[in-house]
């Protein structure tokens, strides 16, 4: 029979041959990808859902959710198709695949689909499922445990069936705390929670009171909507019963028996266990430990509880999750389960994280991704993925960042969850700006802001529009870099997000010092201060790094130095080196300004010798400005115009070069050199249309041209845009444009500034 070939695009794939060619080229492409491919060409007119798709090319193999988004991906790369605009192969949301590409043989098409293989039957598979708070309706305070407490319980009974993927709590309440209030309809919610988690259900329950006791109403949903419910005395049994009879409404012909997660024979036990996991859900972890230890002196050797105890000790940093942890890797029960595995190494992990022991926080986390991976464990593999990515990136390890990030990428793609996404892009535009990529880290940050506006997730909103400010300064989008820090700070105070409020604040006092605003700054540094009492340590150093910005549009250099310094010993202590890197420079170019140059040379070699220090070329790129800076102040210009030039040329992109290459052309202006100064500011547009001192470069720069009339209405838009007092030497070149665009030319010698332009 004469082998079928299948044409389209620039593409021949031949079945028999196992062969794709690629614009005459064959490609690489594994077995299960090439089947899927060739069975998606075979029934071309119509979309073959997913059950299919695994039943005809995994048959009876057993696999992970996610394989056949992998396989349609690799299938994509091999025909040349676009996976994030695809025109080959679509994507059914919920349903399946289609191949959409225009065939020049269907002839051969009808021979050849007369081989496909016969559909079987659906096989048993996980199902994602995501379990709302429950609603208590009893009107009984004590029982305020039902919301997280019951609903945990109900899901981790769910959780004993292996074909159910159950959405861990964290993630379920990340993804509410984007929703908008009032609360909309349970269906509403419903069909949030699917779109942003990926899940295929959500369940949500009413507990109201009854003359039974307790009665629970369940709705399963989005659709079809079931509707369930339980009465009964006791509130444990009746939730064991829901988790059945949840089980029961989504495999109505393939009925288990579920079994009961965290059992125990003591009432006393049981209430604790059900507060403690609300305490969890709320992120108490000081009072969830205490609650499960209280049930571990009952039952010392209950697994699930002590599993529990060590999350919640983890989430704390605390030295006891290590010990634990340790204890529990030696156990068969632990060693056997992949669940249990990858919990315990996860949690290991992200406490050596929180302690700064990066080897074995990232050893550990490999160990849980690779466990997460062998039972679908996604939520977990995602953390640990995201988790090694920002260890990589606050040591500037890019590359391994960068691997890491190509892995949470396909994870994402394999789950769907919108938020797990969102924390790929938002490490992902932090690696680019740290690497000097500050126009993928733009476009980064602005992709995260439009999936947060269109997913609601305001707390996430308020991250990526930070991040993206940082990214925009460094460009001199000065403008836009306000408007996102500001977005950023004022969503964060509404949340009571004080560590975010903190940084954003901080970022916008830089930006605003950077735009010449000091009432700006005082602003926003004055609503920081407020919450000096109520910030956590690790936000603390951005507090003190506002007041240095404030104290420094203020003209009060001599208490700026102090701010940065407290902020770079809170950092030292913390060990946020990031943190103390971003300080450092602000310090020494406050005591250079207050003519303290021992101190600021000794703040200098300090600044080298962090952690990190030699790896962040955005800090030595900073130290050498402040090295420039300081040559000027004491009058040697000509070495100052030697390292600002270096830096331009070989600097690190963003701000500081900025600053390099716009205080290397006022040097240069001043000796008359114009075509220098026009070739340091190429590139530099933004930076001349829009901070203060760019405009007043960019006037002189017009002035030495002898564009007299343009020159004037550029330093009046410098004197227009900045509040405050302006510098003695640039009011006078203000006078002398005036006079020079009204026909006077006996301006004289041109004033020298007394310090390195972006000081003034």
């Amino acid at each position: 029979m004469t082998e079928p070939v299948f044409e389209f695009a620039e593409c021949r794939v031949l079945p028999l041959r196992r062969e794709v060619l690629l614009r005459g080229r064959a490609q690489e492409i594994e077995p299960k990808p090439f089947e899927l491919l060739t069975y998606l060409i075979r029934h071309h007119d119509r979309v073959v859902s997913k059950d299919e798709l695994l039943d005809v090319v995994w048959k009876h193999e057993p696999v992970t959710p996610g394989v056949i988004a992998r396989a349609v991906m690799k299938a994509r790369s091999a025909i040349g198709d676009n996976g994030s605009q695809p025109t080959l192969i679509k994507t059914v949301h919920r349903t399946g695949y289609r191949f959409v590409g225009t065939l020049s043989n269907s002839a051969e098409l009808a021979v050849a689909r007369e081989a496909a293989p016969a559909v079987t039957t659906p096989r048993e598979r996980r199902v994602g499922i995501a379990l709302l708070p429950f609603d208590n309706l009893t009107g009984q305070p004590a029982l305020d445990w039902i919301g997280l407490g019951l609903m945990s319980m109900v899901a981790k009974d769910l959780a004993s069936d292996d074909r159910l993927s159950i959405t861990p709590a964290a993630s379920l309440l990340a993804a509410l705390g984007t929703l908008p209030f009032p609360r909309s309809s349970t269906e509403r919610r419903m069909d949030d929670i699917v779109r942003l988690l990926g899940v295929r259900h959500v369940l949500h329950a009413e507990v109201a009171s009854d003359p039974d006791g307790f009665r629970i109403d369940c709705t399963v949903g989005p659709t079809p909507l079931r509707r369930l419910s339980r009465s009964g005395p006791d509130l444990v049994p009746l939730g064991q019963q829901i988790a059945r009879d949840v089980d029961a409404a989504l495999f109505p012909d393939r009925m288990r028996s579920l079994d009961i997660a965290l059992k125990s024979n003591d009432p006393l036990a049981y209430r604790a266990l059900l507060q403690a996991f609300q305490a969890a859900g709320e992120q108490k972890w000081l009072i969830a430990t205490g609650l499960l230890q209280l049930v571990l002196d009952i039952e010392p050797e209950n697994l699930p509880v002590r599993l529990e105890q060590l999350s919640a000790l983890a989430a704390l940093g605390a030295e006891d999750a290590l010990v634990q942890g340790q204890q529990l890797l030696q156990e068969p029960a632990v060693i056997d389960d992949s669940a249990s595995l990858a919990r315990v190494h996860l949690a290991l992990g992200l406490t050596h994280h929180h302690k700064r022991d990066y080897p074995q926080a990232q050893h550990h986390l490999e160990q849980a991704l690779g466990a997460a991976l062998r039972c679908d464990l996604h939520d977990c593999a995602v953390t640990a993925v995201l988790t090694r990515s920002s260890i990589a990136i606050s040591r500037l390890d890019f590359d391994t960042a960068a691997q890491q990030l190509d892995r949470a990428r396909e994870l994402c793609h394999i789950t769907g969850n919108q938020v797990h996404r969102l924390g790929w892009m938002l490490n992902s535009a932090l690696l680019a700006a740290k690497s000097g990529e500050l126009m993928r880290a733009v476009q980064l940050g602005r992709e995260s802001v439009r999936l947060c506006e269109e997913h609601r997730l305001n707390s996430y909103f308020a991250l990526t529009a930070v991040n993206l400010a940082h990214a925009s300064l460094g460009l001199g989008l000065l403008h836009d870099a306000a408007r996102h820090a500001e977005q950023s700070f004022v969503m964060s105070h509404s949340l009571a997000e004080r560590f975010r409020t903190a940084s954003a604040g901080d970022t916008l006092c830089l930006i605003y010092r950077e735009l010449r605003l000091p009432r700006e700054v005082a602003r926003v540094a004055g609503a920081v201060a407020e919450l000096d009492a109520v910030l956590p340590a690790a936000a603390q150093p951005y507090r003190w790094m506002a007041a240095g910005h404030l104290a420094v549009a203020e003209g009060r250099l001599d208490e700026a130095v102090p701010c940065f310094q407290t902020a770079i010993a809170q950092s030292r202590e913390l060990g946020i080196w990031l943190q103390a890197h971003e300080a450092a420079p602000w310090l020494i170019r406050a005591l250079v300004r207050t003519g303290r140059y021992e101190e600021a040379t000794a703040a200098c070699q300090a600044a080298r010798q962090l952690p990190e220090a030699k790896d962040d070329l955005e800090l030595l790129t900073a130290l050498r400005h402040c090295r420039a800076l300081k040559y000027h102040a004491l009058g040697d210009h000509a070495r100052a115009c030697a390292e600002l030039q270096g830096i331009a040329l070989g600097g690190q992109p963003g701000m500081w070069q900025a600053y390099a290459c716009l205080d290397s052309a006022w040097l240069l202006l001043e000796r008359g050199d114009v075509a220098g100064a026009r070739k340091m500011l190429r590139g530099q547009g933004a930076w001349l249309h829009e901070h203060p001192v760019g405009m007043v470069i960019d006037a002189r720069l017009k002035f030495a041209s002898g564009q007299y009339e343009a020159a004037r209405v550029a330093q009046e838009r410098y004197q227009q845009a900045v509040h405050g007092e302006v510098p003695e030497c640039w009011r006078e070149l203000h006078r002398i444009y005036a006079a020079a665009a009204a026909g006077d030319r006996s301006h004289g010698e041109l004033p020298v500034s007394p310090w390195l332009a972006t000081q003034m």
